[in-house]
């Protein structure tokens, strides 16, 4: 639902400080959207350092930088729940687990969809990019692979197709000279940690 001072559709995005989330919030500005940043925390064991805060202030710079309101989602307890718990039960029943769906599906396009949606949002969006292959996968779904991430993710348990952007392309074409500085930095940061 658009707002009531505008008649542009409403995006939440899920905003992390890290460059493909911020070049998707660039390009639906672009395309004529309402972009929400939200950075979502979520569930992580007290022994293994968690750098959220400082991800949190990279992801409120693309916002302010931007002109787009920041929001603040804590998923924590849906996060332990839905995927760390699962993790641990599957390992425990002798089997392999895959957290990163149970991610997509209880996190992103679960919680974060259902919250967006209750606040207006006409849509929920991402800074991961997605090619579906077809035929799909069982259970309805494809696999997903870009030459320039490390692996295949696979989004069976999403029911929508994103498409894919390649962000050094986007980078290069863009006019906002500090916006792109802004994403490389952000990049070498993220690199270098």
């Amino acid at each position: 639902m658009s707002t009531k001072y505008s008649k542009k559709p409403l995006v939440f995005l899920g905003v992390s400080g890290g460059v493909d989330s911020s070049v998707s919030a660039a390009l639906l500005l672009e395309q004529g959207y309402d972009v929400v940043g939200v950075f979502i925390k979520t569930w992580q064991p007290e022994w293994i350092e968690c750098t959220w805060r400082e991800e949190k202030r990279d992801a409120m710079r693309v916002c302010a930088h931007l002109g787009i309101p920041f929001l603040f989602f804590d998923f924590e307890k849906e996060y332990k729940e839905g995927v760390a718990d699962y993790m641990i039960e599957e390992y425990k029943a002798g089997r392999t687990p895959n957290p990163d769906v149970m991610c997509n599906r209880e996190i992103k396009f679960g919680a974060f969809y259902d919250k967006a949606r209750s606040m207006g949002a006409d849509y929920v969006a991402t800074g991961h990019y997605a090619q579906i292959i077809f035929p799909p996968l069982p259970r309805g779904g494809g696999s997903v692979y870009s030459p320039r991430r490390r692996g295949v993710m696979f989004l069976f348990s999403l029911s929508s197709a994103i498409r894919q952007v390649l962000k050094s392309a986007v980078l290069q074409d863009r006019e906002d000279q500090a916006f792109v500085q802004l994403c490389r930095t952000l990049l070498r940061r993220r690199h270098l940690a």
